[in-house]
């Protein structure tokens, strides 16, 4: 792939999980059950296929709240790239805020409730991922689901692709329905 172990900074495919990879309902604190949002190892196969790094970006608060474990969430996290390997695709790399900054669930983990740096809309996880990779973010593109993946991308200047459930959204932001079909313009807009 020309894009991949290039020594030059690269652009590359910023993906929320929840909504985008991944359906939001029901919640996976486990591997049973989860499952891909429909086309979406097609078109993340396309963005591999053109040597466009995918990136995973996402806020995993079931951890602090304490419906999940550090491991459920990596064996969850595992099943998703078995999913994405059936179908002959995969991400390069994949990054998650396990904080949450509210209190009051039963079970919860104190150590991980406090206001972090990582959780979107900070910045903090893609900061991380551009130092380990290289990443030029002014010519990357977001693909999200919610407020803060856009609040994140705008802080950190990254063109945004919006998954949307509804019709309000601005107008200024590319809003798709499907996620197949948000990821593959994405990948168009790379491309070019």
């Amino acid at each position: 792939f020309v894009t991949r172990g290039s020594l030059s900074p690269r652009s590359v495919l910023f993906l929320d999980r929840d909504g985008v990879i991944n359906p939001t309902q029901p919640e996976f604190h486990t591997p049973d059950g989860y499952s891909l949002l429909p086309e979406v190892p097609s078109a993340i196969r396309e963005a591999n296929a053109r040597g466009i790094p995918v990136i995973v970006i996402t806020n995993q608060p079931h951890i602090a709240k304490g419906f999940m474990s550090f491991s459920d969430h990596e064996r969850v996290r595992a099943r998703m790239d078995a999913l994405l390997a059936n179908e002959g695709a995969f991400v390069d790399d994949y990054y998650f805020c396990p904080h949450h900054p509210l209190s009051g669930f039963p079970g919860e983990r104190s150590e991980l409730k406090f206001i972090c740096l990582c959780r979107k809309p900070a910045s903090g996880l893609v900061e991380q991922a551009s130092q380990d990779h290289l990443l030029d973010l002014h010519s990357s593109v977001f693909v999200g689901d919610s407020d803060s993946d856009r609040e994140l991308a705008a802080r950190m200047t990254i063109r945004y692709v919006h998954v949307c459930a509804d019709t309000e959204f601005p107008q200024s932001v590319d809003c798709f329905r499907s996620s197949a079909v948000a990821i593959r313009h994405a990948t168009e807009v790379l491309s070019c």
